[in-house]
C-alpha cells in the first residue's frame, strides 16, 4: 500500500498550466498531484505556502532523493527560482 499510494500521490492528476485559480505555479507542464506540485519534465515535485507576510516552498527532485526546504519573510524572492538553483549546485557535486 505504502509505494503504490507514493507513486500515486506523485501522479499528474490536474493540469494546472492555464488554470485561473494558481497563479504561481502556472507554468507550462505543471500539474498537481494529490497535495504536490508536479513537473514531469524535470521530476520536480514541489509545495508552496503562502501566509501574510511568510512563504515556503518544500521541493523536491526524486532523483537526488534530497528535500529543500525554503522559508522567508520576504516577498521579493522568487523561492521557486532559488530552489531551482540549488538543486542545480546539488546536481553538480
Amino acid at each position: 500500500e505504502g509505494p503504490a499510494l507514493m507513486a500515486e500521490a506523485f501522479s499528474p492528476q490536474v493540469q494546472v498550466a492555464g488554470s485561473p485559480w494558481s497563479d504561481y505555479q502556472n507554468r507550462p507542464g505543471t500539474y498537481y498531484g494529490f497535495a504536490w506540485f508536479l513537473e514531469p519534465s524535470d521530476g520536480l515535485i514541489y509545495h508552496t505556502g503562502d501566509n501574510g507576510g511568510f512563504k515556503a516552498l518544500f521541493m523536491r527532485g526524486p532523483a537526488d532523493d534530497v528535500l529543500l526546504i525554503i522559508l522567508a519573510n520576504r516577498p521579493d524572492w522568487d523561492r521557486y527560482s532559488l530552489a531551482r538553483q540549488l538543486l542545480s549546485l546539488l546536481d553538480e557535486n
